[in-house]
């Protein structure tokens, strides 16, 4: 996918998280995928190769759990600080499944800054 501007970057990127999640919460695993690969990985890409991961932090505010965890996990090893302040938060929260990951994935950053 080619991005004209960071703008449009950032867009396909959250968009594309959100159409992602619809097609695995309906079992489409097939379709969401094909929405990582072709649409949320080059947005965080063409970010990441112009320095402008930042521009990705305000939406770890997100009122939508899976939103606001995508980014968090994202951003670990860019913004560690930011993104390990709203794991903990979520895994405080007892949210179904989101708690869950975010102990998951503080558990094994910590371990060996892997995720």
């Amino acid at each position: 996918m080619n991005f004209q501007n960071i703008k449009e970057a950032v867009i396909a990127y959250i968009e594309g998280f959100k159409a992602s999640k619809q097609a695995s919460d309906k079992g489409d695993f097939k379709t969401n995928n094909s929405i990582m690969i072709n649409q949320v990985n080059p947005a965080f890409d063409y970010l990441k190769g112009n320095n402008e991961l930042i521009r990705l932090v305000k939406f770890l505010e997100s009122e939508e759990y899976d939103v606001k965890q995508s980014i968090a996990v994202a951003l670990l090893p860019y913004y560690e600080e930011i993104a390990i302040a709203v794991l903990e938060d979520i895994s405080k929260m007892n949210v179904p499944l989101n708690s869950f990951k975010a102990k998951i994935v503080l558990k094994k950053w910590r371990e060996s800054k892997t995720i």
